[in-house]
């Protein structure tokens, strides 16, 4: 997972926002691991909020929910385990 999270950050790099953000959402319609998924949110958000523009805040807010989401599942069996 890390070359296709490395290809995404090369694009955002590149000023590439769009096509960025493509295959961000390319890559989670493979369902990757909930990890990597959350990772790929993440770039998401902040390639959308890089396009500017009450869109690309849109777009970042939900890419920025979908990643919470997913870290706190993640973060249940930890949660759950300590107590």
């Amino acid at each position: 997972m890390s070359s296709l999270l490395d290809a995404v950050s090369t694009l955002e790099h590149q000023g590439r926002f769009a096509q960025a953000l493509n295959t961000v959402q390319t890559l989670l319609t493979c369902e990757p691991p909930r990890l990597d998924q959350a990772a790929l949110a993440l770039a998401g958000g902040r390639c959308a909020l890089r396009q500017g523009g009450l869109q690309g805040y849109r777009t970042a807010e939900s890419y920025f929910a979908r990643a919470r989401a997913l870290y706190e599942q993640l973060a249940q069996g930890d949660m759950v385990a300590t107590v």
